[in-house]
């Protein structure tokens, strides 16, 4: 009888034991303790809005001057943060699969209304499938930016090109944090 309450007790010694090195060792790994002269936190809304122009679509269209080009009517876009805290983003192109206009024969520029403004660009040289067109940018809260994509077949550009087209999208993705 002896030895059988002396084991209850070791079991019950145990279990609390158990207990509160499992309490211990949670309240250590849930508190942190940071050492640096800043550090910064940052709690709000992160809202971006963005109001979509045309979808991109090159259509059969004849080569042109890099002047002309720009005389074309853009593809515009406006980006809003609505919320409560400044905002990063960046700005993408994702191309239809079924493209058949190579695009060694297209040039792009795109401007926006807080004076970004890429210059003329050959689309092959910025990438395949998705890429940036308008790297990391800031935007604070309630602030808006209106973007014009200008693209355009380049004078360089044979017959070939006849009954050829080019499909894409624009993507923003936003962040609240700047991103190395």
């Amino acid at each position: 009888m002896i030895k059988e309450k002396n084991k209850i007790i070791a079991i019950v010694i145990l279990i609390l034991i158990t207990l509160i090195a499992l309490t211990a060792s949670s309240y250590a790994l849930l508190t942190k303790s940071y050492k640096s002269k800043t550090l910064s936190v940052s709690v709000g809304t992160l809202k971006v809005d963005f109001k979509e122009g045309n979808i991109i679509n090159i259509n059969n269209t004849k080569p042109m001057s890099d002047s002309n080009g720009m005389n074309t009517t853009p593809y515009t876009f406006t980006i809003t943060n609505s919320g409560t805290i400044k905002s990063y983003y960046t700005i993408s192109t994702e191309e239809n699969t079924t493209n058949t206009l190579n695009t060694n024969y297209l040039n792009m520029r795109i401007t926006g209304s807080d004076g970004y403004d890429s210059g003329v660009k050959k689309v092959s040289e910025l990438g395949t499938g998705t890429f940036k067109i308008v790297d990391e940018k800031q935007l604070e809260t309630s602030k808006s930016v209106t973007y014009k994509l200008y693209l355009w077949v380049t004078s360089d550009a044979g017959n070939n090109i006849q009954n050829k087209t080019y499909q894409s999208k624009i993507i923003v993705n936003s962040t609240s944090n700047k991103t190395n």
